[in-house]
């Protein structure tokens, strides 16, 4: 059986690999984002005159960038999953949260703090695919396995 055949058969499964990858990625960004930003000294992305309140701030609000994007991002993924479907919207968010790690990336290789902030808002703003992938469960279940499938995120996670 073919990958696709059997993510077709299965969605289920199709979408816990996205949220695998969704947390993986959060995961893997906010202790790169930790070391990058609180510690002192070489490979940091802020000046050595920055006390540890200052770098604390900063990590806060790139922190608190994220998800207050995501706050506005979301509904309108929801808005253009229910109009254009919910694969289609997965699609371009995962593609979207990934030119926005991407460019973070770039922002830590370039020792350049404004792309780390543009790079979150991105990832914010159109990766937050939780509410697209809640609903996408909400879809495909049953009555039976409704119970099940929504312990599915908490798995990834």
């Amino acid at each position: 059986m073919t990958p696709k055949k059997f993510f077709r058969e299965h969605p289920i499964y199709a979408i816990f690999v996205v949220i695998l990858i969704d947390f993986l990625a959060i995961g893997l960004t906010y202790p790169t984002l930790a070391i990058l930003i609180k510690n002192e000294g070489a490979g940091n992305l802020l000046p050595e005159h920055y006390n540890q309140n200052q770098r604390d701030g900063i990590f806060a609000l790139i922190s608190g960038l994220f998800f207050l994007c995501t706050f506005f991002g979301a509904p309108v993924l929801g808005t253009l999953a229910d109009k254009y479907g919910r694969k289609k919207v997965l699609l371009l968010a995962s593609f979207c949260s990934g030119i926005g790690f991407t460019v973070m990336g770039l922002g830590a290789y370039l020792q350049f703090l404004p792309f780390i902030f543009v790079g979150r808002m991105i990832s914010g703003l159109l990766g937050s695919m939780m509410l697209v992938v809640l609903t996408s469960i909400a879809d495909i279940s049953d009555e039976k396995s409704k119970e099940n499938n929504f312990g599915i995120p908490g798995v990834a996670f």
